[in-house]
């Protein structure tokens, strides 16, 4: 079975102006299959801001297809993302108690809390997630989750108290063909100088045929742009296709984007024609966009 693969995250770009410091409790209604769950609270001190995290566990008793999240929380939000534990441990001692400070979670937990996974997330105060029809993600039996919430108090005077909550709705029985995976990619190496900007471009080659059923990004904290061209391989006819076009003005379009700072997300053939050219068992050399000196075979 070709793996399903989901790259979440999101964009948001703040500014320190006009949020409101003080809101009355979030609402949402609560699904009729599934269940909702409630971020513990914590405050954000006036002209600061906090990223927190929550180590909680998922009520459902068996495994679980999810079809569809939703998100909802007060203004202020930066963003929240929601983490999946798939390692081995299940001792409560080893998983930090109430809110925690940790950017990202990162250092939370027992060893192996690298192997973990987002399930979703909102950049604004309200998201829903919703998959396509016969595809889930599928959770173990109370699933242990990490609940990561990044709050911005612009207020000079007064405390802000975030308040986060999200429902978890699974498939209908007999309905999940698919069940999708999650494929955290990143750049790292960002060099801004002072009170200047400055851009990067980063590339991630999957070394396996795959469909993309949800793709966005995330700029962590002062981004202003980012943009993701997605290049799908394919059949040497369909190479023949696309490489004719990348000679044009889509490929001029997206040298500009690469020469800008743009990421390139190419899959298979998408990587050999971003070298400077293809060449196929039988036919003629296929030319590629030439962003990078190789030639595959």
């Amino acid at each position: 079975m070709m793996p399903i693969v989901r790259g979440i995250a999101s964009l948001a770009v703040v500014t320190m102006l006009g949020a409101p410091a003080s809101a009355s409790r979030v609402h949402l209604h609560r699904p009729p299959r599934g269940f909702q769950m409630r971020m513990g609270k914590f405050t954000v001190p006036p002209a600061h801001e906090r990223e927190v995290c929550e180590y909680r566990t998922f009520p459902n008793e068996k495994p679980m297809d999810v079809q569809q999240f939703e998100f909802k929380m007060n203004a202020g939000t930066h963003h929240f993302a929601l983490w999946a534990y798939f390692g081995g441990d299940r001792n409560a001692a080893d998983f930090p108690k109430g809110i925690a400070e940790a950017p990202g979670c990162i250092g939370l937990g027992p060893r192996d809390s690298y192997q973990r996974a987002l399930l979703g997330g909102a950049p604004n105060t309200h998201e829903l997630t919703r998959f396509p029809p016969g595809i889930a993600l599928r959770l173990d039996p109370h699933q242990p989750v990490f609940l990561n919430s990044h709050y911005i108090n612009a207020s000079l005077t007064t405390p802000l108290t975030p308040d986060v909550v999200f429902n978890v709705v699974p498939a209908r029985k007999g309905s999940v063909l698919h069940h999708a995976e999650d494929m955290t990619i990143g750049a790292y190496d960002i060099h801004i100088p002072a009170l200047g900007t400055a851009s990067t471009t980063a590339e991630w080659v999957v070394p396996f045929d795959l469909n993309v059923i949800q793709l966005s990004s995330h700029q962590h904290k002062r981004g202003t742009r980012v943009r993701i061209n997605l290049t799908a391989g394919g059949q040497d006819m369909g190479q023949d296709i696309v490489g004719a076009d990348l000679q044009g003005e889509h490929g001029d379009q997206l040298q500009r984007s690469i020469a800008g700072g743009a990421a390139v997300f190419s899959v298979c053939g998408g990587y050999q024609l971003l070298g400077r050219e293809y060449v196929p068992d039988a036919g003629e050399p296929i030319p590629g966009l030439g962003v990078m000196d190789v030639t595959t075979r």
